[in-house]
């Protein structure tokens, strides 16, 4: 009985503190139409910059589908994404599933500093 109820206590904690790291995003990387690498993000501030736009990410449904220009790699603990992306402010995970939702981004001008550098 004891036991158990250590156990209902501790494991609970346990898996709260194993969470946060899950969904930290350790590097960004954009591709090209071209497939060339333009730009890698790895530093703390920048990818915090990001984050906080790609979180408010919401579902949107769109009468045809965008030219999507872009590649960008989300990498967390867990493993990388690929995402199409379209600096309108589009993006959907590369997939070959029609049904693949396209999500909208709130600060489309925000993103596109951050992920497009100016030349």
């Amino acid at each position: 009985m004891k036991i158990t109820a250590l156990l209902l206590l501790t494991v609970p904690l346990f898996l709260a503190g194993c969470r946060n790291n899950d969904d930290q995003i350790t590097q960004v990387k954009v591709w090209d139409a071209d497939f060339q690498v333009i730009q890698t993000i790895d530093d703390s501030a920048t990818l915090g910059s990001f984050k906080s736009i790609w979180e408010n990410r919401t579902s949107f449904t769109m009468p045809e589908r965008p030219d999507f220009t872009h590649k960008v790699d989300v990498t967390t603990a867990e493993g990388s994404t690929r995402w199409l992306y379209h600096p309108d402010g589009y993006v959907t995970v590369l997939s070959t599933n029609a049904g693949t939702p396209i999500y909208r981004i709130d600060q489309p001008d925000r993103l596109k500093e951050i992920l497009i550098p100016r030349q």
